[in-house]
């Protein structure tokens, strides 16, 4: 164990604001940004070409009424002989009083090689719903009165393809917001933390951990855990994610019109879909662990901690817990961040640990409390909480729980103050 060390010129970083700038590092930055690259890629190819399509609809077609003169079934062999048909129908309308008279039914249909995605009875179908001297709606182009279509296909399933980089875009980027948030909050309590004069200015900020009162006892102490609300909103995108990406493979697979086609429907389902599917049981799997493990709450008699003086702890654990163990641990920890080409690296090492308090096969049922009472002793010699900026001793109280070689921990830091500095 380390001994106390002298009074440091350098000044440090709140422990609770740094866990979460810690975890701003390269490879996490790398997967949201890449995630947010995808759904902007996504999202520029989907406007390129349905976007495009639907402006020029929706600003270049003009009604008009028309005239069904003939109605025609045409055949187109694919690379494998099999024939597929599409409809023509030929039409007469009037624009600025000039007559046309074109072979139309939808946008497929207004190139020669286009449009052949029909069986022939699906095609006669189409046709039954025309007949010749017949009067209905036609659409043609403003640019050019040539191009004409009978049918306007749904845009139902453009907008449901936008969800999915739109998903994306938000998740990421909500991710990436929250990140750069907490690290802007770390910026400013150092700003503040430079401001303070004191005889150990290495010493972490102890306002922060004691700005929560307890009930039974002086403090409460901030629990560091998984929050719940991010996984349900993780659990909530997913499922629509699911959603999305099978109807979209049900619609591809159903669409496909030869073996090329198909494998790439099926490529779609096995990225999209698989990924989805996989996701969902592993974010269920987390909520039902911190539901299970309930709500902790640890209060300390005084804070910040001086070696050699005897502190008393409550804990008091609500849930529906049923553990092989469940312990109560003080622990130091030693970090060391250095950068290694354009990376971030931080050495975490165990230099201390004290077991308080320890429960062998815990059950709570659902709706009970627990309450228990333990006391903390730091030896007179341990090492002080200490911070700067590559080189950090933490102390935290690690709570752990045990079941089926599974375990689920949550933390609370604390302050260590060595004995010469003034409360």
């Amino acid at each position: 164990m380390a001994i106390t060390q002298e009074p440091s010129e350098k000044l440090i970083v709140n422990p609770v604001k740094e866990r979460f700038v810690g975890c701003w590092q390269l490879p996490e930055f790398l997967l949201w940004g890449g995630i947010f690259s995808l759904g902007v890629l996504i999202l520029v190819i989907h406007l390129m070409t349905w976007g495009v399509a639907l402006w020029k609809e929706s600003n270049r077609l003009v009604e008009t009424d028309c005239v069904v003169k003939e109605c025609f079934l045409h055949a187109k062999p694919d690379r494998n002989g099999n024939l597929f048909y599409r409809p023509e129908i030929r039409i007469e309308y009037v624009v600025d009083g000039e007559t046309f008279s074109m072979f139309a039914y939808d946008r497929q249909t207004l190139t020669e090689d286009q449009g052949f995605l029909y069986s022939r009875q699906e095609v006669l179908d189409l046709l039954a719903n025309y007949s010749p001297e017949m009067k209905t709606i036609c659409w043609f182009d403003s640019t050019d009165p040539k191009k004409v279509i009978l049918q306007k296909k749904s845009l139902f399933w453009g907008w449901l393809f936008l969800m999915i980089p739109l998903t994306l875009l938000v998740y990421a980027g909500t991710c990436l917001t929250l990140r750069y948030r907490f690290r802007s909050q770390s910026l400013e309590q150092r700003t503040l933390i430079q401001q303070r004069k004191c005889l150990y200015p290495t010493l972490p900020n102890e306002q922060e951990i004691n700005e929560s009162p307890g009930v039974r006892l002086t403090f409460r102490l901030p629990v560091i855990f998984v929050p719940l609300f991010p996984l349900i909103c993780a659990l909530c995108l997913a499922i629509l994610w699911n959603l999305l990406a099978w109807i979209l493979f049900i619609y591809l697979f159903s669409s496909s019109q030869n073996g090329w086609d198909t494998g790439l429907a099926f490529l779609f389902g096995i990225i999209f879909c698989g990924a989805g599917f996989a996701f969902i049981p592993w974010i269920i799997k987390r909520i039902r662990t911190a539901l299970h493990f309930g709500s902790t709450i640890l209060e300390i008699s005084d804070h910040p901690i001086l070696p050699g003086r005897k502190l008393r702890l409550t804990l008091i654990q609500d849930g529906w817990i049923e553990t092989q163990m469940y312990r109560i641990s003080i622990v130091c920890e030693e970090l060391a961040r250095y950068r290694q080409g354009t990376d971030t690296i931080t050495n975490k090492k165990e230099v201390y640990r004290q077991e308080l308090w320890r429960k062998e096969s815990l059950t709570i049922q659902r709706g009970e409390t627990i309450s228990e009472d333990f006391f903390l002793q730091l030896p007179i010699g341990a090492m002080h909480s200490f911070e700067v900026e590559n080189n950090m001793i933490h102390w935290q109280i690690v709570i752990e729980m045990e079941k089926n070689g599974n375990r689920f921990q949550r933390e609370c830091p604390v302050i260590v103050f060595p004995l010469c500095c003034p409360e």
